[in-house]
């Protein structure tokens, strides 16, 4: 789990993938997800219905994100990470 100033990523296990799966949450309510979207070939967020996005919340799912991919691009992979991100 990784806290934020207004949001909390959190990493769900059990997913037999190659890459991670986070739910994304502010104050208990869950937003959406930041997952590995193949075809772009990056992580992105998929929010659920009917959230709202200001430019604060929306520049920390940024950085998280951008954080996920250098990662990936150092060659820290879902098997060799920590388990804190």
């Amino acid at each position: 789990m990784k806290k934020e100033r207004y949001l909390t990523f959190l990493k769900l296990d059990g997913y037999d993938r190659k890459t991670y799966v986070f739910d994304v949450y502010n104050e208990g309510m869950c937003l959406g997800q930041v997952k590995w979207f193949g075809r772009w070939r990056k992580y992105t967020f998929f929010p659920l219905e009917n959230t709202t996005y200001d430019a604060k919340c929306l520049g920390e799912i940024v950085r998280f994100m951008d954080g996920l991919m250098e990662d990936r691009k150092h060659g820290q992979t879902k098997k060799s990470t920590k388990e804190e991100v």
